[in-house]
This record gives C-alpha cells, structure tokens and sequence, in this order.
C-alpha cells in the first residue's frame, strides 16, 4: 500500500534541498560575480588615473545583501563608489563649464600643493585677488583660454655651506623654480629654472579655462551588462556544481 504521507515528507525533504541548493548557488554565483566586477571597476580607475591608481581604485566597494548567514534565492551585489560625483563625470565624460562667463582656475604644476592628498594650491585664487598689482592675465594665442600670473622678486639665502644662494619668490609669499623642471624638452636644474623665472619677472599660477571636458575613465553600463550576461553563465554552473 502507498504510503501517502511518507511521499509526501520526501516530497517535502526533497523540495527544501532543491531551495537549499539553489540558495547556495546564488549566493556563490553573486559573490563571485560581484568581486570579478569590483575587480573590472578598479582596473579602469587605475588605467584612467595614473597618478592617483591605488587611491581611486580604493573607492570602488562590493556589499553583498543580504549578509552570510541569511539564505535567499535573489541575493543582490552592489557595487558602488565612495566618490560617485568623480565617477559619475568620469564615466559621462561630463563638460565642466564655468557659471556666469567667468573661467575654471586650475593651479598650474608650480602652484601645485606636494602629494596626493595636499591638493590645496601654493597660492589661492582668493590671495591671487589679493595681491592686486601683484597679478596680470596674459591671454594664450589662439584659444579663450588665459594664464593668471603673479609677479616674481628675488631673494637671497645662505646655504649651509656659506654660499648666497638666489631664491624666486611669487607675489611675496611662497618660493617658485624650486625644483628640476622640463620646458620645451629641455631639462632645467632648480637653480636654473629660478634664475629663469626671476629673468622672466613672473610665473603662471593658474590656467583660467572656460570649460573642461573630462575624458571617459570609467564604462559602468557596459560593465553592468557583461556582469549581467556572466552571471548567467556562473548561475548554472553553481546550480549543478551543488551536491
């Protein structure tokens, strides 16, 4: 005789190890989707940041939902960035125009703050105001874009070894051509390139641009999309992978 409540318990048994095993296939599938994506995301901040790779790639994350311990059929992957405004302009290839006609400051590489995280210039657009007689704006030939210059004094010092050495000081504040620098493909030493700056009576702190066009660094729907198509791919694997 056919044990109907029998059949049904393994009927029961045998359901809750299918939704056993497709939980734990999804969750795998996500999780293994989700770093190769994190992985994808971090690699295209590298290559469109050089100069600031491990910083930016950092600010990409993966957050797995919901948390190890908590089984479902449609886990979820997110994978987000700490900076989404710089990633959001990378990834558009934003215009960034300046309100009102007026121009963009961007410091020049002498008024450049040292290291990454001292972004802050040398010499501020506020005290480049001002300096009033200090600073001029010379136009760039052939273009709308300008170079704010502050004029350049010099000032002596003396090394530890007792020689006068001549410093060029901008606007009375900072020292400038302090430090080996290229112009033109030729190779000026620092002493050099202050004696230059000091010939010449100034140097550009900023460039004032009307407009900045952002380069695309970053491909996020396109990445969310072979993610899409992968994780597909890795779902059934898991899914017959599962004892």
């Amino acid at each position: 005789m056919l044990n109907v409540r029998r059949v049904g318990m393994d009927l029961k048994r045998q359901m809750e190890a299918e939704i056993k095993a497709g939980q734990q296939a999804a969750r795998a599938t996500v999780q293994l989707v989700g770093e190769e994506t994190l992985g994808t995301m971090r690699d295209q901040a590298r290559a469109g940041f050089p100069m600031a790779a491990e910083r930016m790639a950092r600010t990409w994350r993966l957050q797995v939902f919901p948390r190890p311990g908590k089984p479902t059929l449609r886990p979820t992957a997110l994978i987000s960035s700490r900076a989404p405004t710089i990633a959001d302009g990378f990834d558009r290839g934003a215009t960034i125009r300046a309100k009102g006609g007026k121009f963009l400051a961007v410091p020049t590489q002498e008024n450049r703050g040292g290291g990454l995280r001292n972004r802050r210039p040398r010499i501020t657009p506020a005290q480049m105001v001002a300096a009033k007689k200090q600073t001029f704006v010379l136009p760039i030939k052939g273009s709308q874009n300008k170079l704010w210059c502050i004029r350049v004094t010099e000032a002596n010092s003396r090394t530890k070894a007792g020689r006068i050495q001549r410093q060029a000081i901008a606007g009375n504040r900072v020292r400038v051509g302090a430090r080996r620098t290229s112009i033109g493909g030729r190779s000026l030493s620092a002493g050099q390139y202050g004696a230059r700056l000091l010939e010449q009576g100034f140097v550009p702190m900023f460039l004032l641009l009307r407009q900045v066009q952002l380069r695309k660094a970053f491909d996020i729907a396109g990445t969310a999309r072979r993610a899409h198509d992968r994780m597909m791919q890795v779902l059934r694997t898991s899914y017959a992978a599962q004892p």
